[in-house]
């Protein structure tokens, strides 16, 4: 039970991390450009 879990779960976990980090990188960027053509 728990290697399964383990196996579902861990993969999951994965991909929703990086979703996570790239939608982080992705809003960064577009601030800082916001940021730039303000000035």
């Amino acid at each position: 039970m728990m290697r399964y879990d383990w196996n579902i779960g861990g993969y999951v976990f994965l991909v929703f991390m990086a979703a996570a980090v790239v939608l982080a990188g992705y809003n960064a960027v577009m601030a800082v450009v916001r940021f730039v053509a303000a000035l």
